[in-house]
């Protein structure tokens, strides 16, 4: 791409945009201009660095990545941005992050992008990364806690899927009370499990429990049982599933 020459107003207006820091160096160096394009680095002194070596205001593991982008002198094959760390006068670290380009007469043009913004996006990742993990945590323990009631409860517990109502899980007392030679618990239509007059009783049981995400109550009678069975339902958070549970049948 071909571009006119820019006057110096306008060059100067686009290294506002591009970049927080704009250095001007000799060869060597050192500093002979500085431009800032934020308030918020007047915190580093840049104005002070003015007749001094680029080198001396970064920290001493950041010098050798300038020593290395002097050395490159712009050149575009080895020209990428780089990581740098400033000690302000009040002794905190600021990360800006410089690319440096050549300029008429051996000049060099170091442009700097401040990198405490990047950084705070970094801690906030860091710290949602934490609290989702905390969660994780959590939920695995009330997991682990629910799974050891659903397993050694004498009731018979169904887990039923809302939509389809189905059986999702079945607890030892389920397969006990519900069992069916030709069948398999999990996986049947929960209603399949209570004789014909009471189906339309469970089927009103969980669409009431699943409406008001109360727990409701139903007597009905199991399938090959003769006695009827009070019936307990409770829709957990989100309204994906219900858990039954029998409480003890006459």
């Amino acid at each position: 791409m071909k571009l006119p020459s820019l006057d110096p107003s306008t060059f100067s207006q686009l290294l506002g945009v591009v970049s927080d820091v704009t250095l001007v160096m000799d060869p060597q160096g050192v500093i002979e201009d500085v431009s800032t394009g934020r308030d918020t680095l007047a915190s580093l002194g840049c104005q002070t660095w003015i007749g001094r070596r680029w080198i001396e205001t970064v920290t001493s593991e950041s010098r050798v990545k300038v020593q290395e982008m002097l050395l490159s002198q712009g050149v575009p094959d080895v020209m990428r941005w780089r990581h740098v760390n400033h000690m302000s006068p009040v002794g905190n670290e600021v990360a800006l992050q410089y690319v440096v380009l050549p300029l008429a007469g051996g000049k060099l043009l170091a442009m700097g992008r401040d990198l405490e913004s990047l950084a705070e996006l970094q801690r906030r990742l860091v710290e949602t990364q934490q609290s989702m993990e905390r969660d994780y945590l959590r939920l695995r323990h009330i997991e682990a806690r629910y799974r050891v009631l659903f397993d050694t409860s004498t009731e018979a517990v169904l887990m039923v899927d809302a939509s389809s109502q189905r059986v999702l899980e079945a607890n030892v007392g389920a397969q006990a009370l519900l069992k069916d030679a030709g069948k398999r618990l999990v996986g049947r239509d929960v209603r399949e499990c209570f004789e014909g007059e009471s189906q339309g009783e469970v089927q009103s049981l969980l669409r009431m429990a699943l409406a008001t995400g109360r727990i409701e109550m139903c007597a009905a009678r199991v399938a090959g049982l003769p006695s009827l069975d009070r019936v307990g339902h409770r829709v957990p958070p989100g309204g994906w599933g219900a858990v039954f549970g029998a409480f003890g049948h006459t």
